[in-house]
């Protein structure tokens, strides 16, 4: 017998990604994680539960001694600047790129093409973003799906 852990993913398809094996070195293990596995089981169909007494409301008492907010010009404040894009790179470009891909990716089969990750990051260059790319599929973050320049995160 083995003993595994990791997560379970439904892209593209629901499956387990294992994270970790080890042999089971004694019928213990076993077992434990049958009793562990049932305690789990019952806490999560008792449901979470009120405490018998609970917390005091003190914020509403100071709110209530409290004198009425004085009424004021209002401020006319100035429009927000324009974003500008800024050049990503390295954790923060892929962090970015994994992002968009999840955002913009929801429920297309296709992927998401290289160009259009591009475009997203107007301000880094093409040829960091295809790396960035390569590197979340290496990682295991990310995939290709009809071809190598269409992409979908795990």
């Amino acid at each position: 017998y083995v003993s595994v852990f990791g997560a379970v993913r439904t892209a593209p398809e629901v499956h387990f990604a294992v994270a970790g094996m080890s042999m089971v070195q004694s019928a213990d293990e076993v077992s434990y994680h049958m009793i562990e596995a049932g305690y789990a089981a019952l806490k999560l169909r008792k449901g979470r539960t009120e405490p018998v007494t609970p917390a005091p409301k003190k914020q509403a008492a100071e709110e209530a001694l409290l004198s009425p907010p004085k009424v004021t010009a209002a401020a006319v404040e100035a429009p927000a600047p324009a974003e500008t894009k800024e050049r990503l790179s390295g954790s923060g470009l892929k962090k970015a790129v994994l992002k968009y891909l999840k955002k913009e990716g929801e429920g297309r089969a296709e992927g998401l093409s290289l160009a259009a990750v591009c475009k997203h990051a107007e301000a880094t260059p093409a040829d960091d973003v295809a790396a960035a790319l390569q590197k979340l599929v290496e990682a295991g973050e990310a995939y290709t799906t009809i071809d190598e320049e269409h992409f979908l995160p795990l």
